[in-house]
């Protein structure tokens, strides 16, 4: 397997398994160990494109913010994927013949792409934005789960079935359904053996490695590596360009000055706050805030990161504000659901304040309306009320 997945799964095993890491949805807090290395950067440029004997390198899609990914065009339609510290995904035309020598790395993907396994919620919304939601013909998440109506809609109708959690797949309707292709995000790297069990049976697995990006178009920008499964380039381009636009307005908030812990309560009674290089705390800044954190924490790695319940209280007993991630840490209904997760929270300058807030099941499906996060965060600060990502508890 790559090295990727070996460095996941050894930090899997140090932290307990993912119970103890906590981590739904690509959230899990493993960053690639060398996602801001020298070497890592030199690879993502056009000029070091992977030869691919029997193709022609022609050039290389334009990237604004995304850092996790790079796309190379060959001749005759062919296209490869190239995914940050974990795989290449050659994309053959239909009809077309796989080279004959490959290195080992690259996976085949063979267009077309039909009832493809959404097992990761969050490029749902991208496959929406670029009209493909009919290619997908399997779920992992239930259809009360999903807030991205297309989706609702799509398992009511029938057309998108349900085929078990990503880490207990029904292998049986995969296969008799004719599924083409898995999406996966980094929490299969917990399960190997289901990835393995799902290549075996002929099904490609993609992970998308899009909650690792630093800035939140980053995350939006993946929809430009889903375009190249569908030759729908251009109109991940528009679409990307508006959403830009709408980022460039919201990081036109004033700032004010109060402060903003983002975060969850592990099952171990620890707390899990966001690295200060997360996309989550650069929305909160572009907001108006100030996350609790000026530098990461010491020895500080991944998107989340695990401290004391002591040394969340040093850092953010003070905060103005307290957003729970509901997400990673279970529904909380009230600041007294908070105090019974730990009587610290009793003291807390928020709690008593009555500025308390949880997450909601659609933040990490909106991909494509990242701004509008920007923007509920912005209205928590001002006193706004018009808000959809969040919720105030009492």
């Amino acid at each position: 397997m790559k090295r990727k997945i070996m460095v996941l799964l050894t930090a899997a095993l140090v932290c307990g398994i993912f119970s103890a890491c906590g981590g739904t949805e690509g959230e899990s807090g493993l960053k690639p160990e060398s996602s801001v290395s020298s070497e890592s950067e030199e690879r993502f440029e056009a000029e070091n494109a992977p030869e691919i004997p029997g193709l022609t390198y022609e050039n290389s899609m334009a990237l604004e913010y995304a850092s996790g990914f790079a796309v190379h065009y060959y001749n005759d339609g062919y296209a490869l994927i190239d995914v940050e510290d974990s795989a290449q995904y050659l994309i053959v035309p239909e009809g077309s013949e796989v080279p004959e020598v490959l290195s080992e790395d690259i996976i085949v993907l063979q267009k077309p792409f039909d009832n493809i396994f959404m097992s990761t919620s969050s490029p749902m919304a991208l496959f929406e934005a670029l009209g493909c939601v009919d290619s997908i013909g399997f779920s992992a998440t239930e259809e009360a789960d999903w807030s991205i109506e297309s989706a609702v809609e799509a398992m009511q109708n029938g057309d998108i079935k349900y085929a078990g959690a990503f880490n207990e797949p029904d292998y049986e309707m995969l296969t008799d359904g004719g599924c083409s292709l898995a999406i996966e995000d980094v929490m299969i790297t917990y399960s190997p053996e289901v990835q393995e069990m799902l290549e075996s049976l002929g099904i490609p697995v993609f992970i998308d490695m899009s909650s690792y990006e630093d800035h939140p178009l980053g995350r939006t920008e993946w929809i430009k590596a889903y375009s190249v499964l569908f030759d729908k380039e251009e109109e991940a381009e528009s679409f990307f360009d508006e959403q830009a636009e709408k980022v460039s307005e919201a990081e036109n908030y004033e700032k004010t000055d109060k402060t903003v812990a983002f975060f969850y309560i592990k099952s171990d009674g620890t707390a899990a706050v966001r690295n200060t290089t997360d996309y989550m705390v650069k929305m909160i800044d572009m907001a108006g805030g100030k996350y609790i954190y000026d530098e990461p924490p010491a020895d500080a790695s991944g998107s989340n990161i695990t401290i004391s319940m002591e040394e969340f209280y040093d850092v953010a007993s003070d905060a103005d504000y307290l957003i729970y991630n509901t997400s990673l840490g279970g529904e909380i209904e009230s600041t007294n659901d908070l105090i019974a997760l730990n009587e610290l929270f009793a003291d807390f300058k928020a709690v008593q304040d009555g500025n308390v807030y949880t997450t909601n099941k659609l933040l990490y499906q909106a991909t494509d309306s990242l701004a509008d996060f920007i923007g509920d965060v912005h209205q928590m600060l001002t006193g706004g009320s018009d808000i959809k990502f969040l919720k105030k508890i009492g």
